[in-house]
């Protein structure tokens, strides 16, 4: 019964996180490797935001802009989110319809700006927290009702007689950058900057599901699976930037280096049995406890980033235009050979990611009245993935270890993706649209982000076939952002 419900488990997962087998069964983290800057003013213009960033969230765009800002000043950013999930998915011969619907409410920005002196040298610093990713995911899976099967999943007419409930998962939480950055002007219009990125951030899993045994009319068991994860992230890395401006045209530059971002986990995999008999006329837990309670590590090691991007200003109008390339091709994963032995070995595996280049492009109007500053915002931008369309996987347990050439104890804990052939780049793209109201001490900007992109898989898992041909993903946010001048 193990196997099935990993089996289960696996299915499920590979469905949303086509990133390699490390991750099948332990964790379920949906991050966006797209890591933008904060600010709903950057935002409304699509992101394009390396040879503007001129306001509190500059630093998380780009360093050098922060010599544009010669006061004291604060942002931070309200985000509601609103994400959306629809697929169908074919398991043998059943199907598991499902969607998607959410709302969620965070603070995702705060900045504070604080222009100083450094041995005689106009030099402005800023230290800001951004929530550059979102986790967040809640489904519940129908699942069909009676089933025969034996103990390595397989249906057998006339075996033991399981009654699968449905299974409901949650998980929530974020990828966070603490950053501290400098930046100065180091001859005429040309300026440096420099950032430090502390990585941090969280999530929380929670799983239940409940499967019946019926193995004579005399007794009954019940065991309800209800898997917990807490999962934390660290890693730190540098942002290098510049800008230079000529007239009413800038272009900037910018370097984050490549780091490893580190995933610990707290895995346990809860489980509660109660077994009724015809004596027993009030049923009750008899046994709860913890299986495998693992701390789980991994690392993935985050590419260098470059990027580009140019800005033109003419009285209240700015257009810009922004580049970033990241080289996740050559993503390696770093992963325990056990998963639920923290004392494995490790190993090392290629994702067989897709490099990302993101392009975004947006624009502002600035129109003045007597009311206030009232702006105009549009942007676009796409959203490149870094897995693909799976067009057939093959999946199945293990029970050999080949680093210490003997075979494992308990075969569940592995699993092994024996064939992967892969298909389109899955991308998707965003619009904005943003407004708001500056005064001499107070700017308040609104924006509303729409996200969307498809993706779809097949295979089989021991045998047993899988068609998953549309899963289509959509995110609105409002982002609300204050900024005060002292």
């Amino acid at each position: 019964m193990k196997i099935k419900l990993i089996l289960t488990i696996a299915l499920l997962v590979l469905a949303f996180t086509n990133q390699g087998l490390a991750q099948v069964l332990v964790t379920r983290n949906i991050l966006d490797y797209n890591l933008l800057g904060g600010g709903a003013r950057a935002r409304g213009m699509g992101g394009a935001f390396i040879g503007v960033s001129d306001d509190p969230s500059a630093a998380s765009w780009n360093p050098a802009g922060l010599t544009q800002l010669d006061k004291y000043q604060m942002g931070a950013t309200l985000y509601f989110i609103n994400p959306s999930l629809k697929y169908t998915t074919t398991y043998s011969d059943s199907d598991f319809p499902n969607s998607l619907k959410q709302n969620k409410a965070s603070i995702s920005f705060g900045s504070v700006i604080i222009p100083f002196k450094l041995y005689q040298k106009e030099v402005v610093g800023s230290v800001l927290y951004n929530r550059s990713s979102d986790i967040y995911d809640k489904r519940t899976y129908n699942f069909p009702g009676e089933r025969r099967i034996d103990n390595f999943g397989v249906y057998i007419a006339g075996e033991d007689s399981v009654r699968i409930g449905d299974k409901e998962d949650e998980i929530t939480g974020g990828l966070d950058i603490v950053n501290l950055s400098l930046g100065t002007k180091v001859y005429k219009d040309l300026s440096l900057g420099v950032g430090l990125n502390i990585y941090t951030g969280s999530y929380e899993y929670n799983s239940n599901q409940q499967i019946r045994f019926t193995w004579n009319p005399a007794f009954d068991t019940l065991i309800t699976y209800h898997p917990f994860i807490k999962g934390t992230y660290s890693g730190v890395n540098f942002t290098l930037g510049a800008l230079y401006k000529y007239r009413d045209f800038r272009i900037g530059a910018i370097v984050k280096t490549p780091f490893k971002l580190q995933e610990k986990d707290d895995v346990q995999f809860l489980k509660d049995v109660i077994i009724n008999g015809v004596t027993i006329t009030n049923p009750d837990a008899i046994s709860s406890r913890p299986v495998f309670p693992v701390e789980y590590k991994q690392k993935w090691e985050i590419p260098l980033t470059v990027g580009f991007g140019a800005s033109y200003r003419i009285k209240g109008l700015t257009l810009a235009g922004d580049l970033e390339l990241r080289n996740f091709s050559q993503t390696k994963l770093q992963y325990p050979l056990r998963w639920s032995d923290p004392n494995s070995p490790t190993a090392t595996m290629d994702l067989d990611w897709n490099s990302l280049t993101q392009f975004r492009i947006g624009g502002e109007y600035v129109y003045q009245n007597k009311y206030g500053a009232i702006p105009i915002r549009a942007g676009f931008r796409n959203d490149p993935r870094v897995f693909s369309d799976l067009k057939d996987v093959d999946m199945e347990f293990v029970d050999y270890d080949p680093q210490a050439g003997a075979k494992l104890m308990n075969s569940a804990d592995v699993i092994s993706i024996v064939n992967q052939t892969n298909g389109s780049k899955v991308t998707g793209n965003t619009f904005s649209l943003g407004t708001g109201i500056g005064w001499s001490q107070i700017k308040l900007d609104f924006t509303f982000e729409y996200s969307r992109y498809n993706t779809k898989m097949a295979g089989t898992i021991l045998g047993k076939s899988f068609d998953i041909d549309k899963i289509e993903k959509k995110d609105s946010r409002f982002l609300v952002n204050f900024t005060g001048f002292f």
